[in-house]
């Protein structure tokens, strides 16, 4: 047999076994009941002094008056500690959902951490080769005067210049990877300082630029005879007034301009 509404709110009341949804709509169905009794109220409490009625009639209605009265004020109370017990649920239910979601979220992290150590290595390990194949197949193609793009390019459907369109992008050999412990990466590989590669690299340098300025001098645009003459006598011009300075000052420096 169904409970009715007082028997459902003191069995709530007495234990703390009862859902939120239970208490939601207990609190629903209590609500309902105290306007119901408030209304009520009123009426009888109207009818308690209206001469038209009999003593016996008004005595009545302000019985029930008083009764309908009552019972709202204690369905109020009876509301008032229920919403607040299903608050605390709520407030309870919340916390431990708040508390699985900080355990699910440190399982995942130490999930994540034993994963790092396992597998970045093998990872790392495998980019580094690749960089290394790419670099060595590009320097490869150079040296033999090949002109076909960088494989790289090909596999990221890419220009040879390493465009999307107009838009430049990152080559992934130009990548950072780190090594999983210490401060020292594993690409790209940092190379030691050679004196004589270095030593080797200047003079090259150096090769190129006097080859390239005997090449200028030999070329069309070396000056002409005339301008070889005209360069001569300033140059010699130059040498009598430093003298003349040196000599006279000032005044005779000016005597020659």
């Amino acid at each position: 047999m169904a409970k009715n509404l007082a028997e459902r709110i003191a069995s709530a009341r007495s234990t703390d076994r009862v859902t939120i949804k239970d208490l939601d709509q207990l609190i629903a169905d209590a609500t309902a009941e105290r306007e119901r009794l408030s209304a009520a109220a009123v009426t009888a409490s109207g009818e308690s002094v209206d001469f038209a009625l009999s003593v016996a009639d008004r005595d009545g209605a302000a019985v029930k008056a008083e009764r309908y009265s009552r019972t709202a004020r204690a369905l109020d109370g009876a509301i008032s500690e229920l919403t607040e017990k299903a608050e605390a649920k709520r407030n309870s239910e919340a916390r431990r959902a708040h508390d699985a979601l900080i355990a699910d979220i440190r399982a995942e992290r130490v999930a994540l951490v034993d994963r790092i150590r396992d597998e970045w290595p093998e990872i790392a390990t495998r980019a580094v080769d690749l960089f290394v194949a790419i670099e060595a197949n590009d320097a490869r193609m150079k040296a033999a005067g090949i002109h076909d793009q960088s494989a790289e390019a090909e596999a990221r459907g890419c220009t040879g210049l390493f465009c999307v369109g107009l838009q430049p992008v990152a080559r992934i050999t130009e990548l950072r990877i780190p090594a999983l412990k210490g401060g020292e990466d594993l690409w790209p590989r940092r190379e030691g300082f050679d004196v004589e590669t270095k030593r080797e690299a200047y003079l090259r340098q150096r090769d190129t630029m006097l080859a390239e300025r005997e090449h200028w001098k030999q070329s069309k645009f070396a000056p002409s005879e005339d301008d070889q003459g005209a360069s001569a006598e300033r140059v010699a011009r130059a040498a009598t007034i430093a003298k003349t300075e040196t000599t006279a000052g000032p005044l005779a420096r000016a005597a020659f301009r």
